[in-house]
């Protein structure tokens, strides 16, 4: 599923919900299953906000030092590990 909302429009949701449905054996249905992609979604979303703002406080304004450059592509890295390791 999280391939499914890394390449899929929101607006599709209801669809690729009634396509899993039709596809697989699930006890969910399609309106469950549309609730966990938005969620999934949001999720995925409140991440990229997250990141965003600790680059903004790692980098500045357009001042930053090599350092803090350096500091934020380590911080990267190590989400991307994490990331790999709970999938």
């Amino acid at each position: 599923m999280l391939a499914i909302i890394r390449t899929t429009p929101i607006g599709s949701f209801i669809e690729v919900a009634a396509n899993i449905c039709r596809e697989f054996c699930t006890v969910h249905d399609q309106d469950t299953l549309v609730a966990v992609l938005l969620a999934m979604a949001a999720a995925r979303v409140d991440t990229a906000n997250q990141l965003h703002q600790e680059a903004a406080l790692l980098v500045g304004d357009g001042e930053a030092t090599l350092a803090a450059f350096w500091d934020l592509l380590r911080r990267l890295d190590e989400i991307r590990h994490q990331r790999h390791h709970n999938e």
